[in-house]
């Protein structure tokens, strides 16, 4: 299988004190040796100015974690596909949910995240409540949350890239 991760599930994974890292972390190491863990040049953005953001102290820390987060995941552009899926998933969104425009824009990363995650075929792993509301209206969205959902029994350790723990 192929997953994205979304960003805040990159986060617990890397921050050891982070409330959910033991699930995530569980669920990574569950995995089987074939499984792709991706991330999208989203996240990279997001960490990008996450470490622009942070107060001096924190920088070198959250600088360090964006590199880890290159080194442990596969990363994935946005595509032409996922453009046209993106404008379909938006407008039955906003139908769905009647948010003015402005406001709906400010979910336009999370609306892209699945659309990428529809056209790659993968499984978007989110612990984002919005994207329970675009699987309503988008039922080939694959999603689970590693924050809160046990792995499942059977599964085989993972360890394409390097240690989870």
């Amino acid at each position: 299988m192929k997953y994205i991760l979304d960003t805040n599930i990159v986060s617990y994974s890397i921050n050891r004190h982070a409330h959910f890292h033991k699930n995530v972390i569980a669920r990574l190491s569950s995995l089987a040796e074939n499984d792709a863990v991706c991330i999208s040049v989203l996240t990279l953005y997001e960490a990008e100015y996450g470490a622009l953001s942070v107060t001096e102290e924190h920088r070198e820390r959250v600088i360090k974690a964006r590199e880890i987060m290159r080194r442990l995941f596969d990363i994935i552009p946005v595509s032409e596909n996922g453009a046209e899926i993106f404008g379909r998933i938006k407008k039955a969104y906003r139908q769905k949910t009647n948010m003015p425009r402005k406001l709906l824009d400010q979910h336009n990363i999370d609306l892209i995240l699945a659309s990428s995650a529809i056209a790659e075929d993968a499984t978007l792993v989110s612990n984002d409540k919005i994207f329970l509301d675009i699987k309503d209206i988008e039922p080939s969205l694959k999603m689970e949350n590693w924050a809160t959902e046990p792995p499942p029994s059977g599964h085989y350790a993972y360890r394409k890239r390097g240690k989870w723990s």
